[in-house]
This record gives C-alpha cells, sequence and structure tokens, in this order.
C-alpha cells in the first residue's frame, strides 16, 4: 500500500485541480477539530467510517485502516461526480497502490481530487459528540479509485478503506493541511456504541463531561524505515505506528523467554511493536505468543482450561472466572515501553473474550515464527482505549484504563473505628486520607478488583439485575503463612446463579464462613494455637481460648494491643496479593479471661461463601474506586501507629 508519492508532487498535483478562482478562495470558518463517527461490524469485527463525497453528496461506507496510506475507494459503477478531477501526469510518474489490508492484497491505482464534506466539533455539546456540528469541506480531497475486487473480505455496502497512516496523503495529513491545525488525530474504538475519530487538538469528549485527553501517557512513536504495505514502487518508510515496547509483564512479573531481539525492528523493517485496526486480536510471534500463553495459564492454575476455539490457543472454563465492571478478573498483562513505569495495561476486558456462557479465551493469537511484524495490537485490545496520535511531536498518547465508566473519580473510602466510643469516618472522592498523626493513608494501599456479581443479592427485586454488593476474589485462605487445606474452591468463586464468592460488609458484625470452609478454618486456626487451652465456647462464636495464655503485641503508645495470634490471609489474585487479619481482626475479648475466634459459621448453603463482616474492617482503610473497578485495602492501621478513630473532623487542612 506504500507509494512514491511525494509532498511536492501532491502540491503540485493538487493545484492542477484548482480553478484560478478557486485556487484563491479561502474557508471563512476555521473548524477547531473534525470528527467522523466509527463503529464495530460485527460479522467481521472491522472498523466502518462514512464519509460524504462527489458532487451530488453521498455518504460512503468505508473500513478504517490506522495505518493505511490514503482514502481509497472502488470507482465502478455509479461513481459519477461533477467536482471529480483526475491527475494527469506527463514526465513524472506517479505509482499509487491502494491495498486491502485485511487481505494483504494491493494493485496500482488511479489518483484524483474531490470534494468531502465531514463534521467539525465545533458547536458540538461536550457531553455528546453524537450530536451533529458544523459541517466543512474540503474541495479538491486527494484520493485512489482502486479496482472492485479489492473490496473482497471487507464487509457488504463498503466502498474503500479510509487509510489514517504516517504520510502526505492520508485523512489526517490532508485535514491538518488543509484546516491549519495541529497535526494531531486520535481514535476511541467501541464494540457496544459509536466509536470516533477525532482530527486536530483535545479536547476529546467521549463520555459525558470526561475529557480524555487529560489523563494520557505518552510514548514516543517510532518510524519503521521499510515500508510494510504489500506494494510499493521504491524504498521508503512505513505508514504504519509503531511503538516500543521493551518487555511484557504478567501480573507485574515480567514474562521470561522473549527474545528481546524480536522486540525491536531491524534493519529490514522486520519485528517491533504496531497498531492495527484492520487486525482483530492482538498477533504475537510464535516464540512471544508461547511465553505469553504459558505464564498466563501458570497465573491462572487453579482455573481449568477447555478445548481451544480458533483462532485462540488457551481457552478458560468461564464458570471459575469472576467478573467486573473491567472486564473477566484475570492477571493484568503490561505492554512496558520506554520505561519500567510506563506501560500499557491490558485488563481482562481487553485481553479475555467470552466465547459462550462457558469458556473464555485469551485474546491474543499466534501469528507465525516469521511475520513481518512481531507484535501487532489488535482491535479487540485497542477498544475503549482513546489513542493520541501527535505526528508533530512523534509520540502516542494513550488512557492507562479503558474509558468505560463517566469519571475517574467515582471513589469513596471507608475507615471503621474499633470502639463505640470512637468516631471512624467515609470520605466521598479520591484521596489523601490523612489521620493523626498526619499520616496519609493513602499512599500503601493495596488493590485488588471489585467484581461484579450479576444476579442480585437484595431480598426482593422486581426484575433480574446485578447485586449492589462488593464482591472481591477470594482464591485461598492462609494461616501463618500456610494455605488451609479442604477449602472447596468453587465456593470461592460466584456461580451462574450469584451464589458463592466474598462479599464486604458493614451490617454483619462478624465475618461469616460457609459451613466447610469455616470448618478448614477454625480446625486449622487451633492446630496453630494447640499448646493454648480451650474454653466453653461463646455464642456465637465456637473456638475459645484462655486468654491469659495467649501474648500481646504493642506497636505503638497510642493505638490497642493486638492479640499475638497467627495471622490469617485472604489471598486474592495471586500469592502476592492478600488481606491480613491480624489478632486485632481475628480474635474478640469476650471477657477478662476469654478470647474467641471472630468468625461464625454461615450454615452449609449461604447465598455467599464469605462475608468479611464490621469487625474485621475496624482500623482498616478501604477504598472503593468505582471508575477502575477495583478495591484498595490497607490492612490493619495499627501497624502504621494510627487507626480509624484518629481521623481530625475540627481541622480545615
Amino acid at each position: 500500500m506504500a507509494s512514491s508519492f511525494h509532498f511536492f508532487s501532491l502540491t503540485f498535483f493538487s493545484l492542477l485541480f484548482l480553478s484560478p478562482s478557486q485556487a484563491k478562495s479561502k474557508n471563512s470558518f476555521h473548524p477547531h477539530a473534525l470528527l467522523l463517527s466509527v463503529q464495530k461490524d460485527p460479522s467481521t469485527l472491522l472498523y466502518t467510517t462514512q464519509l460524504n463525497r462527489r458532487t451530488p453528496q453521498v455518504s460512503e461506507n468505508l473500513i478504517l485502516d490506522l495505518g493505511g496510506q490514503f482514502l481509497w475507494v472502488d470507482c465502478g459503477k455509479g461513481n459519477s461526480s461533477t467536482t471529480y478531477r483526475r491527475a494527469r501526469f506527463s514526465k513524472n510518474r506517479c505509482d499509487l497502490f491502494p491495498e486491502n489490508t485485511v487481505i494483504s492484497a494491493a494493485t496500482s491505482g488511479v489518483l484524483g481530487s474531490d470534494v468531502v464534506s465531514i463534521q467539525s466539533t465545533d458547536s458540538i455539546q461536550s457531553t455528546d459528540w453524537t450530536n451533529f456540528g458544523r459541517v466543512v469541506s474540503v474541495p479538491h480531497f486527494l484520493f485512489v479509485c482502486g479496482p472492485t475486487f479489492l473490496l473482497k473480505g471487507l464487509p457488504s455496502g463498503v466502498k474503500g478503506m479510509a487509510g489514517l497512516g504516517r504520510t502526505k496523503m492520508s485523512l489526517p495529513s490532508q485535514f491538518s493541511s488543509h484546516f491549519s491545525f495541529n497535526k494531531t488525530f486520535a481514535i476511541f474504538l467501541t464494540a457496544s456504541d459509536l466509536g470516533v475519530v477525532f482530527f486536530g487538538p483535545g479536547p476529546y469528549h467521549v463520555l459525558d463531561n470526561l475529557d480524555a485527553s487529560t489523563n494520557l501517557i505518552y510514548t514516543p512513536l517510532l518510524l519503521n524505515p521499510t515500508s510494510t504495505a504489500a506494494a510499493y514502487s521504491k524504498p521508503e518508510p512505513s505508514s504504519d505506528y509503531f511503538i516500543g515496547v521493551t518487555s511484557i509483564k504478567i501480573n507485574l512479573t515480567t514474562v521470561p523467554d522473549i527474545d528481546a531481539s524480536l522486540l525491536a525492528i531491524n534493519r529490514e523493517g522486520y519485528g517491533g511493536t504496531k497498531m492495527s485496526t484492520v487486525t482483530p486480536y492482538t498477533v504475537l510471534q510464535t516464540s512471544i505468543y508461547n511465553a505469553v500463553t504459558k505464564f498466563f495459564k501458570d497465573q491462572l492454575s487453579g482455573i481449568p482450561t477447555v478445548r481451544a476455539v480458533e483462532p485462540f490457543g488457551l481457552c478458560f472454563n468461564a464458570t471459575n472466572i469472576g467478573s467486573s465492571q473491567m472486564g473477566a478478573t484475570v492477571p493484568d498483562i503490561d505492554l512496558v515501553l520506554q520505561s519500567e513505569t510506563v506501560y500499557w495495561r491490558i485488563i481482562g476486558g481487553n485481553s479475555m473474550v467470552q466465547i459462550t456462557d462457558e469458556v473464555l479465551c485469551l485474546a491474543f493469537v499466534d501469528g507465525g515464527v516469521n511475520p513481518r511484524t512481531s507484535i501487532v495490537i489488535g482491535g479487540y485490545q485497542l477498544d475503549n482505549i482513546l489513542l493520541q496520535f501527535d505526528l508533530g511531536a512523534s509520540r502516542l498518547g494513550f488512557s492507562s484504563y479503558p474509558l468505560i465508566v463517566e469519571s475517574f473519580n467515582k471513589t469513596f473510602a471507608i475507615c471503621l473505628a474499633d470502639s463505640t466510643r470512637a468516631s471512624g469516618v467515609v470520605f466521598i472522592g479520591p484521596g489523601p486520607y490523612h489521620f493523626l498523626p498526619n499520616t496519609d493513608t493513602s499512599t500503601d494501599l493495596i488493590y485488588t478488583p471489585l467484581l461484579l456479581n450479576p444476579i442480585s443479592t437484595a431480598v426482593a427485586y422486581s426484575e433480574p439485575e446485578p447485586s449492589s454488593d462488593y464482591f472481591i476474589r477470594v482464591s485461598s485462605i492462609k494461616i501463618n503463612q500456610i494455605t488451609v487445606p479442604d477449602i472447596d474452591a468453587s465456593l470461592l468463586a460466584i456461580d451462574h446463579k450469584g451464589d458463592g464468592g466474598t462479599k464486604i460488609s458493614t451490617v454483619t458484625p462478624y465475618s461469616i464462613l460457609q459451613t466447610s470452609i469455616y470448618r478448614a478454618v477454625a480446625k486449622f486456626f487451633k492446630n496453630q494455637l494447640s499448646g493454648i487451652p480451650i474454653v466453653p465456647s461463646v455464642a456465637p462464636f465456637r473456638f475459645c481460648y484462655n486468654s491469659t495464655r495467649i501474648g500481646i503485641i504493642q506497636v505503638g503508645r497510642t493505638v490497642p494491643l493486638i492479640p499475638a495470634v497467627p495471622e490469617i490471609d485472604l489471598v486474592l489474585q495471586n500469592e502476592t496479593v492478600y488481606w491480613t487479619i491480624v489478632g486485632a481482626n481475628s480474635m474478640v475479648q469476650v471477657s477478662d479471661e476469654v478470647l474467641c475466634l471472630a468468625f461464625v459459621d454461615g450454615g452449609v448453603n449461604p447465598r455467599t461463601s464469605i462475608v468479611i463482616g464490621g469487625y474485621q474492617q475496624e482500623d482498616n482503610l478501604l477504598q472503593f474506586d468505582l471508575g477502575a473497578s477495583r478495591l484498595g485495602f490497607s490492612s490493619s492501621l495499627l501497624f502504621r501507629e494510627t487507626t480509624c478513630a484518629n481521623f481530625n473532623f475540627t481541622s480545615n487542612a
């Protein structure tokens, strides 16, 4: 698809198309930016847009091609236009090769120009860019005529492809040149609604009043010096957009056995990482694919795999994987860029494909041993991510999380005091959360996904709806850093009826465990305290001890003493992420001489297998980030020598 068509030639030919009066005319209105709406075709998973061209005006359906060099259309039957001009060549020859990048087919084409009309962002309400703004026109927009056979493999009704690539003839270049705005464009693709392409600078209001351009992470755009097109007449750079992936992490751990040389672009233009809107799913060179899938599978070792469904090679039993607003609750995949602190995070909503109710597949495809490009980031991984291509600065800006929520700041936090004589606190909004003595407890939070239980857990409801409770994924329980045996893992997951799993509750005084889980935990805890005499139980507890035989831990003069008993860890998405329940939250002082294990038997068939009650939350800061659908937790604040009662309600600071 690459060409030898230079900017000088473009300028020369465009002047040929103008009449003297047209050459002197200027637009009195200069838009701030332009936009095209985009939809995902469900059958081909390609992105389509509409561009108004010709005289009389016709709205043409086109495939959006991020790396495409220019606009090409089928100029066969029914393509008449009174404003069409064909380029005439004398001594200099112009070779242009329109390419169907979906099937990698290219042929020679004919350069021409015609009027193009497009919607501007001016006069659009910031909360709804789908309301039509003022329409502006480019009277001599350059494009290439291609033959009808190039439409093979494209959705029915499509007339060609709209190229956004790194050339002087792509849509971004022509629009920015004509209207004299920054050489910048942005794309926001989505499978569930209308996406958009912005030509020009931000703001980019893609969701209500959220300007997504204010929260971007930046990485350099790399130039591949060798064309990646199916056909070109002489050596020239690639029109695709490349970035520098230096390593891949899963669950914050670097994936081993990836050949670093494959991640770089070599002198022949092979290797590296590019983005593509005509590739449905991310494609990895075979050795990279094998390393990633093996490591990902190891991180989900407790989840049964099932027979793979093409084109994927790794699929799981979906009934054993939780879900949230951010997709399947699986390990994050990070594409590490120019440094360890700059990475493109791929969460469950972009890494896993729901094939059936019972099958989830890793949305990466094996690209073969010797592909032209080692990593091609496909459309599924681009969905719900804002990507800004700043061609002037040669950098890519990308949103750190999918923009599937209205705001990044739907956040609140709770910190429950351990005494009826003291007040805890609820914070509405993001941190910092300061407690005496000048301790910001939000700086050391550990994060785990909030899961969405698809079935209401309310006593009564009128129609099927998700639960309003906050669920997290507990994968196992440890006591004294040893995994408690004999816990049925299926009880820890939310099943298709909404039963099971773990939720957090402030109306449940003490944590409740399903009977078999309770027995396993209580027995193992008892064994760890085998030298401590048991005393008669005190309802609602079953395991109580002689407290005079249990030591205490003092971590500071201003915080309560902590019973010296084994710590209980709720292991979450992986072995390194756990909520530690220390003695202050695991043992309740019933009398001067009696301490009881503060967990309650919830019965054989409770609706929820584990309910983390108020006692276990006391002096723990819990932050509920609804935008990112995650829970941040501190574990006990006592070890930071503060408590939830230490918030100064009288201070304005």
